[in-house]
C-alpha cells in the first residue's frame, strides 16, 4: 500500500494495537494518567470496568492519576467525583487543566491576564489576584 509515496505494508507497525483493556498492560508502566470525562464517566454513569481496573492498576503499585480539561479546580472534581462513587481509593491524584493554569499564572510576574473564553472557564485564572483586561 503507498501512503504518499511511501510503500507501507497492509498491517503497518505503527497500527495501534487493540487491547483486551488497561488490565492487560498496566502491569507494565508505573503511571497512569487517566482521562475522567468520556473514559471514567460519560456525565450519566460511571463505567464500572474502568473504575475496576484503575483500582487493580493502584493494588499493583501503579499511580493512578485522574486528568481533565475541566474548568473546575481539582478539589471540585474530586467532590463531583465522589458524588458519583468515585473516591479516593480509585486514584492517587487529581489534576485539571484549572490547577495547570492557575500554577502556570500563579509562577509568571505577568498581572494582566486577558481571558478568552467561555465564562464558565473564568473558575481557571480567578482569585490569582490578577488585573483582567479585555484585550491581549
Amino acid at each position: 500500500m503507498s501512503l504518499g509515496g511511501l510503500d507501507v505494508p497492509a498491517r503497518s507497525a505503527l497500527a495501534p494495537e487493540r487491547l483486551a483493556g488497561l488490565g492487560s498492560i498496566a502491569a507494565s508502566y508505573r503511571l497512569i494518567l487517566c482521562d475522567v470525562f468520556g473514559v471514567l464517566h460519560d456525565a450519566e454513569r460511571v463505567h464500572p470496568a474502568a473504575l475496576r481496573a484503575l483500582i487493580r492498576a493502584r493494588g499493583a503499585g501503579v499511580v493512578v492519576v485522574l486528568v481533565s480539561n475541566s474548568a473546575l479546580p481539582g478539589a471540585a472534581l474530586r467532590r463531583s467525583l465522589a458524588a458519583r462513587g468515585v473516591g479516593p481509593g480509585v486514584y492517587d491524584a487529581v489534576v485539571t487543566s484549572a490547577d495547570v493554569t492557575r500554577a502556570m499564572l500563579g509562577a509568571r510576574m505577568a498581572r494582566r491576564v486577558c481571558h478568552i473564553g467561555p465564562a464558565r472557564e473564568h473558575l481557571k485564572v480567578c482569585a490569582l489576584n490578577r488585573v483582567f483586561v479585555d484585550r491581549p
